[in-house]
């Protein structure tokens, strides 16, 4: 397994789910508490929204599981679990799920002990997903190294010693790219190109992840972007979030009102990034997003939005 491969690996968040297993079993009521029992319907039901594209409506559900999870410490992580792969690999959130999962590994043993107790619904293990989200979020090497640290803690040897190569291929990446924007934007081109259709995976939302994290810590030690790498960063952010609102628009079909509903927030972060660039922004690059604002306002109730506000 090559550098980054364990991220391409899990892309779109898969983990083997059966749903029409699981749909008995979330009906079973023979040994799960009412609570629990509530708590995976609502998983299993985010899962189908997700899959017809209504995503505001699977992370409302999500968001649910996670008060029905309350105080119970073990499913409080899985459901932030759970809501940190639908940020991550589906709403291009990057910064709310790395929030979602460091606060998921808070959780703590308890945590660790459900999701080893639920392998049956969550063949990979949603404590080890929560490590690999954390690492994928982290902002610089020396922090990836640390959560390796921790995967290598809690799952030795596991998938043909997955955390002991990956901090191997880390510190080997490090030698030649002492920027850690450098590995994020490497991990951010397993998803997508735009250089050419054979290259890319179409698999936008977790690369609209990488990129928000990326623009977000622009100044921040380790990244230091300068002017030509920042436009760079935001018109591929901006630009694949576009096209991965066509593609969702095509699954999501029915009337306008819907896609406002379930898909519109996806370019509020997007937007919030180009109005806050705009100002500083050189004539030929003004052009340039001016005509990326002019696409986003062609989608149904992107231009309702508050932050499409500086641009009405």
């Amino acid at each position: 397994m090559g550098l980054f491969d364990f991220f391409k690996n899990k892309k779109s968040g898969k983990t083997g789910f059966d749903m029409e297993f699981h749909k008995q079993e979330a009906d079973n009521t023979d040994y799960r508490s009412p609570e629990v029992q509530r708590f995976w319907q609502l998983y299993v039901e985010s899962l189908q929204l997700k899959d017809q594209a209504r995503l505001r409506s699977a992370l409302d559900k999500r968001e649910e599981a996670l008060n029905t999870a309350c105080p119970d410490r073990g499913y409080e992580g899985m459901a932030l679990h759970n809501l940190a792969i639908l940020t991550m690999y589906h709403c291009g959130l990057g910064l709310k799920a790395a929030e979602y999962a460091r606060k998921s590994l808070d959780c703590g043993e308890d945590y660790y002990r459900c999701s080893q107790d639920n392998l049956d619904w969550l063949q990979f293990g949603a404590h080890l997903e929560s490590i690999q989200t954390v690492m994928m979020a982290a902002s610089s090497y020396d922090e990836a190294l640390e959560y390796c640290a921790m995967g290598e803690k809690y799952y030795p040897g596991i998938h043909n010693g997955l955390f002991e190569r990956k901090r191997t291929e880390i510190e080997e990446f490090r030698k030649n790219n002492p920027r850690y924007t450098h590995y994020q934007m490497a991990t951010a081109g397993l998803y997508y190109s735009r250089v050419s259709q054979e290259l890319d995976q179409g698999d936008y939302a977790p690369a609209m992840s990488l990129l928000q994290m990326i623009l977000n810590r622009a100044e921040q030690a380790g990244y230091n972007l300068k002017y030509e790498e920042y436009v760079d960063v935001l018109d591929d952010y901006t630009t694949i979030t576009i096209m991965y609102l066509m593609k969702k628009a095509r699954l999501l079909g029915g009337p306008p009102e819907l896609f406002k509903k379930e898909l519109a927030f996806i370019a509020e972060e997007p937007l919030k990034y180009l109005a806050d660039f705009m100002p500083d922004c050189e004539p030929g690059d003004r052009e340039r997003f001016e005509r990326i604002i002019a696409a986003f306002r062609t989608f149904p109730g992107v231009s309702d939005l508050a932050a499409f506000a500086p641009f009405r």
